[in-house]
């Protein structure tokens, strides 16, 4: 420690050599936590709704259930991840109270940081790929839900076994 009869010897003011001569203090502890906290934020998320109508030809049906347990599958991977929140088959108003309920379409809700990246997993998905969606009606926009949506229960999604 500097004293004040060493500093007047050096001929330099007590509090400037004093600061001058202070080792480098790092930040509180609290302050290098949010600056860490920063860069490990999640990116804000937005609630997107996709429309994904079924093709209308004869074979429509048979190229869905073709396809369908790969389709779940990876259903169930975004769905346990938070990336779908909601989802299921849209039915034919003429079938949905009937034992044989003909499936006519996809209904999803996603949380993504924007429009692409949900548009990268609908073109992804194997309904498009495979031919089951149709691609000219689809639609994905943005949803703004009246009331938060709720946290989905461990094991929801797929219990459904008739969709």
């Amino acid at each position: 420690m500097f004293s004040r009869e060493l500093c007047r010897a050096a001929h330099q003011p007590y509090k400037s050599l004093k600061s001058a001569l202070r080792p480098h203090i790092p930040a509180p502890p609290n302050r290098l936590r949010s600056l860490s906290s920063m860069s490990e934020a999640k990116p804000k998320t937005h609630t997107f709704l996709v429309y994904a109508p079924d093709y209308t030809d004869s074979e429509a049906s048979s190229r869905r259930l073709a396809v369908r347990p790969k389709h779940l599958e990876r259903a169930g991977v975004m769905f346990s991840e938070g990336v779908s929140r909601i989802g299921g088959a849209m039915v034919s108003p003429d079938t949905y109270d009937t034992p044989d309920r003909k499936m006519v379409g996809s209904m999803m809700v996603f949380e993504a940081e924007n429009i692409e990246a949900v548009r990268k997993i609908v073109e992804e998905d194997v309904y498009y790929t495979g031919g089951v969606w149709d691609k000219e009606k689809l639609v994905i926009i943005p949803w703004v839900s009246a009331h938060p949506l709720p946290a989905a229960p461990a094991g929801a999604h797929g219990q459904d076994s008739k969709l």
